[in-house]
């Protein structure tokens, strides 16, 4: 019978013993193979262990050895329930291969069926521990049943080993999970239970936690779906049967090559300034959060390169998410998802879990630096340049109003003067000085009239309407008639040509022009009169400026105070005394029109570095430097106060220089509430 092939087998070489001695006088009659049954053997007397220990046929009887030595002998088992298994060693690892079948006794004729044959031993001897069958066999391959006798014993196998595996299944295909597999159970005792315990952790034996208990033999994978958030997740594996506890096995999860699924983003623009985020439910294990982020790159790394976290959301049922738009252009959005060990998706990938868009705020300035900027002391209006273009932008309505064509690297500087003239804007281009009205309609280049060429590194206009210049030695005074910049006199200042640094120049107000120099540690006040007359004499005086930002210099005449923003200095403008030193975290810009208030950040201009970095505006009241915060949008980088007393912010969406070309247009315009 197909079932019973191995036990028969092992049977059929011990029986070629008979057949090699030509015995011809056999029983071969089938009628004489039910004859002598013991009629009385019963269910329970069969059930239980035996082993072959012999094979007799006619007077000749031969001994059956063990088939693997240190494995014990082949043996099989009646159980109750009618099932019955036989257990053949083949190899030293003592794993025996094992034959399962029905069995049913009556009139002492045992039957085994496997549903689609049968076969049957006649039992001619049944005590506590001895078993005698026939059974019938064609050895001899001739057509013709032979009958044999088998004499078995009572057996208790030796204790049992179990030589499989319990091990962390790690392979690429399962590296999102904790997968427990081990080599199920193939012995010869009845199998109980499989236990899994999870260890303390640092893998301490001391406390064990029960995580399930499998009582199907044939089950041989477990999924730990709850494990603790550790580095790593020991384990310990016991099969149990009816002998007791058979083995312990410990394995250990390395939870940091637990890998984590992506889900796909998809991203809809809701009007101008909004943005809906949804994804896909995560289906993996060991869930902690998504983590929404928008990036100034679709990929890469390096300068200039960005990314904020918008959002972390706990909760792996919410797939959706609302957000304004980022204030730089066309901005990357992407969905991590982070497990409870720490570890996120490896990969991000375009149209999956990252979205490219090309949404654009439109506060968003429409340059990647700017070089100058000058604001308007009566309109909502800033002018700036990218040294290719110079722009009249209305910050009130987030328009640019006008711009015109410079194409030059060459601008020293741009500002906006209110005088006699009207607002103008002034722009000095390698030396040439144009004049544009407030619409940046051109209106004429400024003929100044000097003997030797003069190129204007500074420029401005004094209380009583006399236009100041320096280049890097003197200072200059001169009248205005039209286009006409006639000179009236000069100060050599401090007798030096200061070829590569600039001479800063403030109206003090009081006939005073205050001339410095980073490189000098004293700065000099130049007296001039109401003619425009310059004194041929200059005062040295204890205090210095250096400017923060493109020949900015914040200064109150109202109060009579300025900033070195150099080292964050503040010097009474009367006295030219020290007022008091400033935290060398804090940044001024400007001061506000009435001088009760220094604004600025702790934002340091320079993002070259690890710098700290907010997006928030600061305020110290003067002269008790009380401070003040206040939100912004962006990261606020020159911040003053316009004529309608709003305070008005440069920002940028990203960390970066103003005037250091960015990856994305990120430059606007806010206003701090």
């Amino acid at each position: 019978m197909k079932k019973l092939s191995i036990l028969y087998g092992l049977l059929f070489f011990t029986i070629l013993f008979f057949s090699c001695s030509n015995v011809d006088d056999e029983l071969s009659l089938n009628d004489t193979f039910f004859d002598g049954a013991q009629t009385s053997a019963t269910d329970a007397q069969l059930e239980g262990k035996w082993s072959i220990y012999q094979i007799k046929y006619e007077k000749k009887i031969i001994d059956v050895p063990a088939s693997v030595k240190n494995c014990g002998r082949d043996f099989f088992n009646f159980q109750s329930a009618e099932r019955f298994k036989e257990y053949v060693f083949v190899n030293s690892e003592c794993t025996p291969q094992i034959s399962e079948l029905n069995w049913s006794l009556s009139n002492g004729i045992i039957t085994f069926n496997t549903g689609l044959e049968t076969d049957q031993w006649v039992i001619t001897e049944l005590t506590a521990n001895r078993l005698v069958f026939k059974l019938q066999l064609d050895v001899d391959s001739d057509g013709e049943l032979e009958v044999y006798q088998t004499i078995c014993n009572r057996y208790e196998p030796p204790t049992e080993f179990y030589s499989g595996n319990f091990f962390w299944d790690s392979t690429v295909s399962n590296q999102d999970k904790i997968l427990l597999q081990w080599d199920e159970y193939k012995g010869y005792n009845e199998f109980e239970k499989y236990e899994i315990y999870r260890l303390s952790e640092g893998c301490n034996t001391n406390n064990l936690e029960l995580i399930t208990t499998i009582t199907d033999v044939n089950v041989a994978t477990f999924v730990d779906e709850n494990p603790p958030a550790i580095n790593e997740v020991c384990y310990l594996f016991k099969i149990h049967t009816d002998k007791g506890l058979l083995e312990s096995i410990s394995a250990v999860a390395q939870t940091d090559y637990i890998k984590v699924p992506s889900v796909n983003l998809s991203v809809q623009k809701l009007n101008s300034a909004t943005v809906n985020l949804n994804w896909d439910q995560y289906e993996g294990y060991y869930f902690s959060h998504y983590k929404i982020t928008v990036r100034n790159y679709s990929s890469g790394s390096g300068g200039g390169y960005q990314e904020e976290e918008l959002a972390s959301i706990d909760d792996i049922k919410t797939t959706n998410y609302s957000t304004e738009l980022p204030y730089f252009n066309n901005p990357v959005f992407v969905i991590s998802v982070y497990n409870i060990f720490g570890s996120r998706n490896d990969y991000v990938i375009e149209g999956n879990n990252q979205q490219t868009t090309n949404f654009t705020r439109e506060e968003i300035l429409p340059v990647n630096s700017i070089k100058f900027l000058a604001f308007s002391p009566d309109e909502t209006i800033l002018y700036y340049s990218d040294n290719s273009d110079l722009y009249r932008y209305n910050y009130a309505t987030n328009t640019v109003e006008n711009s015109i064509e410079l194409n030059s690297s060459s601008i020293i500087f741009i500002k906006v003067f209110k005088s006699s003239f009207g607002t103008e804007v002034i722009v000095n281009i390698g030396g040439t000085i144009a004049v544009y009205d407030v619409n940046l309609n051109f209106k004429y280049n400024l003929n100044l009239e000097v003997d030797v060429f003069f190129s204007p590194d500074h420029l401005i206009v004094n209380e009583d309407g006399y236009w100041l210049a320096t280049d890097r030695e003197k200072l200059y005074s001169f009248a205005r008639t039209g286009n006409n910049l006639k000179l009236i006199s000069t100060n050599n200042l401090y007798n030096n040509d200061f070829s590569s640094s600039e001479i800063n120049i403030i109206d003090l107000g009081e006939n005073r022009i205050l001339a410095a120099n980073r490189t000098k540690s004293q700065n000099l006040i130049v007296e001039i009169n109401s003619d425009g007359e310059l004194s041929s004499n200059s005062t040295l005086v204890d205090l210095n400026i250096t400017p923060l930002w493109k020949n900015n210099y914040p200064f109150s005449k109202a109060k009579s105070y300025l900033i070195n923003t150099g080292n964050n200095t503040v010097y009474d403008t009367n006295n030219y005394n020290l007022i008091s030193t400033l935290n060398q975290d804090f940044f001024p810009t400007n001061i506000s029109n009435d001088g009760s208030l220094i604004l600025g950040t702790n934002n340091n201009p320079n993002s070259f570095g690890n710098y700290f970095h907010e997006k928030k505006v600061r305020t110290l009241s003067y002269p008790s430097f009380v401070k003040q915060e206040y939100e912004s949008k962006g990261y606020p980088h020159f911040i003053f106060q316009n004529h309608l007393g709003q305070l008005i912010s440069i920002s940028k969406g990203l960390v970066g220089d103003l005037d250091f070309s960015a990856v994305k247009k990120d430059i606007f315009i806010e206003v701090i509430e």
